[in-house]
């Protein structure tokens, strides 16, 4: 499913040549377990991409971090914080806090 900023729902986008340079995001959802999030995240940089963004709203800010924490405890120095955005958006007529973490592949 395509978001209004043209990243992509719980996948990921390429381009036509094969190559996956764009960003790619993961929202966190309820449904996955942290480790289902975090194989996600290893399965995009093992096929290629460069960045990855985890995006946590409401009561899933905790399991973005932990998201964030086990992808490093697994891939160690391979992985580097590019940087870490807070605050908050109207989703439902209510506001909700969120973290977008950005993750990139150091070779």
């Amino acid at each position: 499913m395509m978001l209004s900023d043209g990243f992509i729902f719980h996948g990921f986008q390429g381009s036509n040549d094969g190559t996956l340079n764009e960003t790619h995001r993961i929202i966190v959802s309820s449904t996955k377990s942290v480790e289902e999030h975090t194989l996600e995240a290893i399965v995009l940089f093992n096929q290629g991409a460069d960045k990855v963004e985890i995006k946590g709203t409401g009561f899933e800010v905790n399991k973005a971090v932990d998201i964030y924490n086990s992808i490093v405890d697994r891939l160690g120095k391979g992985v580097e914080l590019e940087g870490v955005e807070t605050g908050s958006e109207v989703k439902d007529k209510r506001r909700l806090s969120f973290i977008l973490i950005k993750l990139r592949r150091v070779y």
